[in-house]
């Protein structure tokens, strides 16, 4: 027993287990990594949206073109820019998002704010977004900008004048703490329902794995005992009604049962009970009877000059008068804790419990007639079989093997008369 629950059961535990924390562990970071793909691709083309409504807005309240004046301050047209943050914060207001306006290389209007709380106007970009933008005229997304000790998702669009000149850029940006922890968010959610399926799986898979080892347990109790000569002990009725490999192996556990069952208690001749097993049975009656008021009665026999159809017909013939006989008894012989036993050689022992001397006496005086009109056909031949038969009733105040004595007796008796009869009352 501690065998299977050392081994088996953390087996199949662990079977199931690794597997699934394996898929779980591989999923959850899959799901990150698309999550956190998914998003920079959602914030780069929310950002570049957003930066194309706010170049738009400009065009629109302020027509011409980017240029400075005398003074160094950033016009639009004939609009002086310079102070006007209206438009941005407005934005950063709605949306969230930081917005700068760079002449050349520089801030000039921006929403972003330093450690003390004052816009960073006046300072410059990165050499890789100038390379980019300023020169190359493209828009520029970056997932890792620095600015101001902040971390940002930015976008860059150039703003080209009516000549095509690039004279400065956009800038939309969003910090990534904002971005990482909406997708920490949903990975957190994400976690706790896969937590919730792995509680689920893990109390499944501990109920389906204690029910198939208590079967497993049942099945080795019952072949225990089966291996320590308890041939009466009883299947788990559940365990062999189970449509799988572990319900079939519970029944051909039983069936392994049943084989050798049959195999100690039958005469492999006959089928009928063999000696053993009868004596058996008579002391399991004979403790019945005692603490009852019930009874049983016996009846001894054997059949009438048995050596002459070995010595004329050979013992095949035997064999076959042997089986035929035993077939006769089984006919009669169905009532509940009646057996027929194949006491020895040709000696046949009938148990009738429940009957008296005098029932039993007609009872065996049945089977005699039966076995008297029994024909049994050997090749070409065809022989007659009469038995001569004992019949005692037990009695409490006796043994066993004093019952069956008195049974030989009269059966000795119904051999001097003649045989071929049913003797009792000795």
């Amino acid at each position: 027993m501690k065998r299977v629950h050392g081994s088996l059961y953390f087996s199949l535990i662990l079977m199931t287990w690794i597997p699934l924390v394996g898929f779980a562990i591989i999923m959850l970071g899959y799901a990150t990594s698309m999550l956190k793909t998914g998003m920079e691709e959602e914030v780069e083309e929310a950002l570049r949206n957003l930066g194309i409504s706010i170049i738009e807005t400009y065009e629109t309240a302020y027509p011409g073109d980017y240029g400075m004046d005398r003074e160094g301050h950033v016009i639009k047209g004939e609009h002086v820019l310079y102070g006007e943050y209206s438009l941005i914060d407005h934005m950063k207001e709605e949306t969230g998002v930081e917005v700068s306006l760079i002449y050349e290389n520089t801030r000039m209007l921006t929403t972003i704010r330093n450690k003390e709380n004052k816009r960073i106007g006046g300072t410059v970009v990165s050499e890789v977004v100038l390379e980019h933008v300023l020169k190359d005229g493209e828009e520029f997304f970056s997932k890792d900008l620095s600015i101001s000790g902040e971390k940002y998702y930015g976008y860059y669009l150039p703003l080209v004048n009516s000549d095509g000149a690039v004279a400065g850029m956009l800038f939309v940006g969003k910090q990534q703490k904002e971005v990482n922890g909406k997708v920490n968010r949903m990975i957190g959610q994400i976690l706790i329902i896969g937590l919730i399926v792995l509680v689920f799986a893990a109390v499944f898979s501990i109920c389906y794995t204690k029910n198939i080892i208590n079967a497993i347990d049942k099945m080795m109790e019952f072949l225990r005992k089966v291996a320590t000569g308890d041939l009466s002990a009883r299947q788990d009725e559940k365990l062999i009604a189970r449509n799988d490999e572990i319900g079939e192996m519970g029944r051909l556990a039983l069936s392994v049962q049943q084989s050798l069952k049959t195999l100690i208690e039958r005469d492999g001749l006959t089928n009928l009970y063999n000696r053993r097993s009868g004596e058996s049975k008579l002391r399991e009656l004979e403790k019945q009877v005692k603490e009852s008021e019930d009874t049983f009665s016996i009846a001894l026999g054997d059949i009438d000059f048995f050596k002459k159809f070995n010595d004329d017909f050979g013992h095949e013939c035997g064999d076959v008068v042997l089986k035929k006989v035993a077939e006769c008894f089984e006919q009669h012989i169905t009532g509940h804790e009646e057996y027929a036993i194949r006491w020895g050689g040709e000696e046949f022992l009938l148990i009738f419990m429940g009957l008296d001397e005098k029932k039993a006496f007609l009872e065996t005086e049945k089977i005699l007639s039966s076995i008297q009109n029994m024909k049994v056909t050997y090749g070409d031949k065809e022989v007659s079989v009469t038995m001569t038969l004992g019949v005692a009733e037990y009695r409490k105040d006796e043994t066993i093997d004093r019952l069956v004595k008195r049974a030989d007796d009269s059966l000795y008796k119904g051999k001097a008369l003649g045989r071929n009869r049913v003797v009792a009352g000795l």
